[in-house]
């Protein structure tokens, strides 16, 4: 089964997948990272916005896996 929370972003009701995503104050100031890890949501979506491919980011992030990026599109 998947794991939804619903959190406030900028005024916004943002559903986010626990399962791949996480929020933690204590991991780059409480911002969604992958798994924990101190790599943000915000970080691979800007890199796909400039036209990396997820082929790319996965190696460049060794340490990732594809469902992670799908989760970050999602």
């Amino acid at each position: 089964t998947c794991t939804f929370t619903f959190y406030s972003f900028q005024g916004t009701l943002v559903c986010m997948n626990l399962e791949r995503i996480t929020l933690d104050p204590a991991v780059m100031s409480g911002k969604p990272c992958i798994r924990g890890l101190r790599v943000t949501v915000a970080n691979v979506l800007r890199q796909l916005a400039n036209n990396r491919t997820p082929e790319q980011i996965l190696e460049a992030y060794p340490y990732l896996e594809a469902e992670d990026i799908d989760a970050c599109r999602a």
